[in-house]
This record gives structure tokens, sequence and C-alpha cells, in this order.
């Protein structure tokens, strides 16, 4: 059908292919397709309509994979090959075709969940790193397998500053330990990222230097990275599950409070054990107000983990409320804590209800009650007065987990629940 309709397929600009599509017989007539689709285009000394081309999800294996990628037109700016069986060979092809200037037009590349390894990315950090400046915007390698090989070919291929215009940068699940990490920090400070806006670095071992035993770490290079390298246009940081620990949270409030992330949107510390003094260090940097359009801060814990800093923190959170610093804060999330309790949680709730934070559309809290003399009503009641006097008018989901003194009926709940209806 495809190769039939040289002239209607010309004007398609976005195709999206299914697995039946890569396999025989249709694949050759995909191949055919796209053929007569570069000789077109050769032929006009122009580019054709295709700009975006799908083939996530496909099982596409390397011999296909090379055929589709020769056939590909230069038109081409978005092509997604995430979540298939591509290889070392397929990587080899694709770089040669960005070195020898035949996608001159990408914009976005998403190469994720393909067991790539360190060869595979090698091999188009080469073709990056030799090949002309893209127009790169997009570059997503999330369960790649880079390992610190593969990391340092990226890396070096980023000094080259052919990429430049990169805004999307996804390293997720690549076995990046410190050894990566500082190959990719030394070319994140000469510059070699001046426009990104989301750095995705989650599910990897940062400063773990065997990538498992957590008593031997090195936290140098993520300092490099966090607290000493500018990062003007940074929207979002994911380090989720990264396991940076307490010091690691404090290489973060050093960056934040040292104005390193002015336009910071979107910080996703779930899951990295930010406790105690990386957690109070934290709190204390939002209060500098160094990153003034935060809207997603993401602090959730870790089940059993040990309490500590937990009124500080909070009360630095209260304190970047009061002086309105996160008026745009629309999501605080923070289960799964044992370090929210007492005072800290009455002094954050009662910042909540002084309407400092009107954005608010999510919000999750764990409020403890595992310390003595501890007891979470007076924010409870706190929080009842922010919903009834409207408070948190843009409110959408409230998950609270709390365990009250007051029997049910009366108190803070009672309370509670009259702010909901209200």
């Amino acid at each position: 059908f495809l190769a039939s309709l040289p002239g209607g397929f010309e004007a398609t600009e976005s195709l999206t292919c299914g697995p039946a599509v890569c396999k025989e017989p249709v694949l050759s007539a995909l191949v055919l397709a796209l053929q007569r689709l570069k000789g077109l285009e050769a032929q006009k000394e122009g580019a054709s309509g295709l700009k975006t081309l799908c083939l996530a999800k496909t099982m596409l294996k390397e011999h296909p994979a090379n055929a589709l990628l020769h056939s590909t037109p230069s038109s081409l700016e978005n092509l997604d090959l995430s979540a298939n069986c591509l290889r070392t060979s397929s990587l080899e092809t694709l770089g040669y075709l960005i070195s020898s200037k035949w996608l001159p037009s990408i914009i976005s590349l998403d190469l994720s969940k393909n067991l790539l390894g360190p060869p595979g990315v090698s091999a188009l950090s080469n073709g990056l790193a030799s090949g002309p400046s893209l127009p790169l915007e997009t570059l997503r390698l999330f369960g790649a397998q880079a390992k610190t090989e593969g990391i340092q070919a990226l890396s070096e291929a980023l000094k080259a500053k052919k990429t430049t215009r990169l805004r999307t940068l996804d390293l997720g699940h690549n076995y990046v330990w410190p050894a990566g990490l500082q190959h990719f920090a030394d070319a994140a400070g000469e510059g070699a990222l001046p426009e990104l806006r989301v750095l995705i670095l989650k599910q990897n071992a940062l400063t773990l230097t065997n990538g498992t035993n957590p008593t031997e770490t090195d936290y140098a290079p993520l300092t490099q990275l966090l607290a000493s390298t500018d990062w003007p246009n940074l929207e979002e940081l994911d380090l989720r599950i990264c396991c940076v620990g307490s010091e690691g949270g404090q290489v973060c409030a050093q960056g934040i409070a040292g104005g390193k992330f002015p336009k910071l949107r979107i910080l996703n510390l779930c899951h990295a054990r930010v406790r105690a003094s990386g957690i109070v260090a934290l709190g204390n940097a939002l209060a500098e107000g160094k990153s003034p359009a935060l809207q997603v801060l993401d602090v959730t814990g870790d089940l059993g983990e040990p309490a500590g800093g937990g009124e500080e923190w909070t009360a630095g959170l209260a304190r970047a409320m009061d002086l309105s610093h996160l008026s745009h804060l629309s999501s605080l999330l923070a289960q799964t804590r044992a370090d929210i309790f007492g005072e800290g949680f009455a002094s954050l709730s009662q910042s909540l209800a002084k309407g400092k934070c009107p954005q608010i559309k999510i919000l999750e809290i764990n409020a403890s009650t595992a310390h003595p003399g501890a007891s979470v009503d007076e924010g409870v009641e706190n929080l009842a007065g922010a919903l009834r006097e409207s408070k948190l008018p843009l409110l959408e989901r409230l998950v609270l987990r709390a365990g009250l003194t007051e029997p049910a009926g009366g108190g803070p709940q009672a309370a509670l629940g009259r702010g909901l209806g209200a």
C-alpha cells in the first residue's frame, strides 16, 4: 500500500508503526516507500514532508533497523526507536548517518529501553562528535546501560559542542556511578549544555563508587555537577531513586542557595534517601528565594528511614512560604517520611493556611506520631482552617497520613471534614 502511493506518502508528515509493520512482507514495503521518498527528496532538491517516524515497541532488531535507518529522508526531525532490540550495529549505522549529514534536521531522538551497552552509546556518541552541528533538542537514553564507558563517550561528544541546543537529556537507569558522572560533570562545566531544560538522572547510583555498597561513596562529581555548575535554563531535575543520601541533599541545597538553578520548576528527590542534615539544608536553601519558579517538590521518603531534622526542615520550608518564595508551588509530595511531626508540621500547615501558596493542587504529607510527645492535631487543624477559608483554592488532591489523638467524630478529624466540605 505504501509503496504504491509515493505521491501520497510524500505529503505525510508523521508515521507511527506497530509491531506488524516491522515484519516481512510489510517491512520491505515500508523500506521501499522510504527509499522512494528519499529519492523524490533528492530529485526536488528540497525537504520531503516526513518529519516524524515512530517505531517504538515494534520489536525492531538489528538488520531491519539498519535497512530502515538507511532509508530515512533527511527531512526527519523526530525519530522514536524506544523499547526495541537495537544493539551496537544499529547505533553504528545511526552514528554514520549523523556524521555523514544524512539527518541534518533531527530535533528529537529516543533510544530508551534498548540494551545498547557502552559500545552502542559510544557508536552514537562518535557520530554526534564527528558530524555537523545539529538542531537536536531531545535525547533520551533511559535504560540504555551506558555505564561509565558510554557516559564518557557521550560526554566527549557533548564537549564537541555540536549539540548545544539540547533541552531534554534523559540518562536515567544507565548504571551511572561517580566515575561516569565525573565525565558528565566535566562536560557540563565546559558549557556543553547551555540550553538544557530537563535533566533526568533517576535510578542511577550517582554517589556509590561500586554501584551497590552504600558505605563506599564519592560525592565530588555530584557536587561539581549541582553546586559548582551554572544551570541558567534548567527547569526540571530528576534525581529520584538515586540514593544520594543526606550529603546529596546538602549538595542540592548548595546549588539552590547559590543561585545555580534560577528557573527550576521541578525538583524530584523521591526515594533518594535525603534525610536529617540533607533535608534540613534543602528547606533552608528554599528559604533563600533563589529558585522562585519552583512548582513541584517531591521529597517522598522511604519506609523505615530514621527520623531527624523534621521540625527544622519543615520550618525552613514554612519560612520560604511565608516569604512568598514558593508562590508558584503546585505540588508538595512528602509521603512515607518519618521527619514531619509536632511543631514542624504545625508551622508548615500554618504557612499553607496563610494563603502564600495559592497554586497548590496536590498536597501529600505523612505526619508522623512516632516521636515522644509529638502530636499532629494542631497541624491538621491548621490545614482544616486553610480549606475552610479557601486558602488552597486550586487543591485537587489531598493525601494526609496522620495519627490523630482525638477520637473519630471530634477535634481535628471533624475540623478537617468540615474544611473539606467547605
